[in-house]
């Protein structure tokens, strides 16, 4: 069972360590999801995203909390439902960032009959943080990206700005 995911009471969302914060202007919620060593490096960015945003923060009282889905390390056949569920529960409006090589495709576990390979038909990621593991900055450059897009009104954009190379139709987008 993920860590805050309760199946006697699966229709509350219960991320540990959910953090409130103003990113760019917006209300956000994170809700990082630990499953795996990304954990780690996704931990050491929220906090630095945190810290950072804390100095910079106007808020805008006439915007939705955006809430953001961190997906950090493998997802296992066992835990697909479970995230999958944590995703269904969060409130709208709501985006997703995968964060790291085995959360994007199932890293070097690709192949394990016990990985899923990769989020696609569990969550369905806005933005994607690769990585074995990535940075701590890539992960609150990833946040912030995901919520201009959505600021933006972009929610499955194609191209990867950051080396301006073609990214798979339908999977969002590389954060720098």
């Amino acid at each position: 069972m993920v860590r805050g995911v309760s199946r006697e009471n699966s229709s509350v969302p219960a991320v540990a360590g959910a953090e409130s914060l103003i990113v760019d202007g917006w209300p956000v919620v994170l809700h990082p999801l630990g499953l795996a060593c990304c954990a780690v490096e996704a931990a050491g960015g929220v906090a630095a995203l945190a810290a950072a945003e804390a100095e910079a923060a106007t808020e805008r009282h006439d915007l939705p909390t955006l809430h953001v889905l961190i997906v950090a390390g493998t997802v296992t056949k066992v835990l697909a439902p479970e995230v999958s569920t944590v995703w269904g529960n969060l409130p709208a409006p709501k985006v997703a960032v995968a964060f790291g090589a085995c959360t994007i495709t199932g890293g070097p576990y690709w192949d394990s009959y016990a990985v899923v390979p990769g989020l696609a038909g569990i969550v369905d990621a806005q933005v994607f943080v690769p990585g074995c593991p990535p940075a701590p900055e890539a992960l609150a450059a990833g946040v912030r990206r995901a919520v201009r897009e959505f600021a933006a009104g972009v929610s499955q954009p194609n191209v990867a700005e950051v080396d301006r190379q073609p990214v798979d139709p339908g999977r969002g987008t590389v954060a720098s």
